[in-house]
């Protein structure tokens, strides 16, 4: 029987170390490795890893280690037990004949342990680009366009988020399912000139969201070569491959000339899309808008809940009467990726796309393919 080596650490940390790169890990896991954590402990602390062999996180926290360590034990169910200890207590990781033991408290849970050597790293090469973003405008960046993503998986150059150097107008966020799209520039970051067109694959896209929305305004650096992606940032640095595909030239549907324009509010109009979507349990749900000189009419008609009208007041300075369809829900992502009070919906014809931007002005530009209704 071998001397027992440990490391100990304060459970609340260790908890939301382990909540936070257990996201990497699928639930359903074929390859054993890939379902584990990889523990790396020594003086200046720990570090936690996991991956999917797409993404990896890797989160460093405090820890009192008597001697070097590595090994890799179930992430899953490493994270429930440690979220189950007492807060402010110690948690204590025994290594010894091939299990490890994880003490809190009276609480004792024996695991198998991995090799280190077995769990995967992804590399990310040499970066092309380099910037630093603060991790509100990373999280608002992608959280604006996120909604557009498609998840169809025979177009899957589609599944993520295109960020990439605009034709001298800044960095930009693109997304689209090919029945909408959504569109950011924001200035450019020193150092993001050099970057090449890089689609984030939605998954990342997720992480990112949650890892820059729970660090405010701490900065994340990017890095960026012809493959991967790293963000990093003080206690995480969390790595990817890069969707392997062709971003289209979405900027081909971007309406050239609209005709027309209605400013309306946009909780209002949010408002009574949602009463009217209530109303109707088709697949689509589509809706109606006739666009008068002050108002706008939401209408739907469904087989099974008969009709619903719905009216908000606009400022419309096209011809009164006209009418476009749009589906309801693609409607209310749009209006709830807008942060202004109100919107500006620019229009052509019924059969046209039209943009919908806020009317203060800024980098959003968001797009919806009609439908007949």
């Amino acid at each position: 029987m071998t001397k027992a080596q440990s490391l100990e650490f304060e459970t609340g940390a260790l908890a939301a170390a382990l909540r936070e790169v257990r996201e990497a890990v699928e639930r359903r896991n074929t390859i054993e490795i890939c379902a584990t954590v990889l523990i790396e402990a020594g003086p200046d602390g720990a570090t936690l890893t996991t991956t999917d062999l797409d993404v990896m996180i890797r989160r460093s926290l405090p820890c009192v280690a008597a001697q070097p360590l590595r090994f890799a034990v179930d992430a899953m169910r490493l994270t429930d037990i440690v979220g189950t200890f007492a807060a402010g207590s110690q948690t204590l990781i025994e290594i010894a004949d091939g299990s490890a033991l994880v003490r809190s408290g009276r609480s004792r849970t024996r695991f198998a342990i991995r090799e280190a050597s077995d769990f995967p790293i992804i590399v990310t090469g040499k970066a092309e680009a380099t910037f630093t973003l603060p991790g509100r405008a990373l999280a608002e960046s992608f959280g604006a366009v996120r909604h557009a993503i498609s998840t169809e998986e025979v177009r899957y150059y589609l599944n993520g988020i295109f960020m990439h150097v605009g034709k001298g107008d800044g960095l930009r966020f693109a997304a689209t399912d090919g029945y909408r799209m959504a569109r950011l520039i924001t200035p450019m970051p020193a150092g993001a000139e050099t970057l090449p067109d890089a689609i984030v694959p939605t998954k990342t896209v997720n992480l990112i969201l949650k890892l820059a929305d729970s660090r405010g305004d701490i900065p994340f650096e990017i890095e960026v070569s012809d493959k991967k992606i790293r963000f990093s940032a003080g206690d995480v640095v969390l790595t990817a491959k890069l969707v392997d595909g062709t971003f289209p030239d979405y900027d081909r549907v971007m309406p050239a000339a609209p005709t027309c324009a209605a400013v309306i509010d946009r909780d209002a109009l949010a408002d009574a899309a949602a009463r009217i979507a209530v109303t109707t349990s088709d697949k689509v749900r589509a809706a109606k808008l006739t666009i008068e000189a002050e108002r706008i009419s939401l209408s739907t008609t469904s087989q099974t809940h008969g009709e619903a009208v719905d009216e908000v007041g606009c400022e419309f300075d096209g011809k009164p009467g006209f009418e476009i369809g749009f589906n309801l829900r693609y409607l209310r992502d749009a209006l709830a990726a807008i942060d202004a009070d109100t919107v500006r919906f620019e229009l052509t014809d019924g059969a046209a796309p039209t943009a919908i931007k806020s009317t203060v002005p800024g980098g959003l530009t968001l797009v919806l393919m009609p439908m007949r209704v």
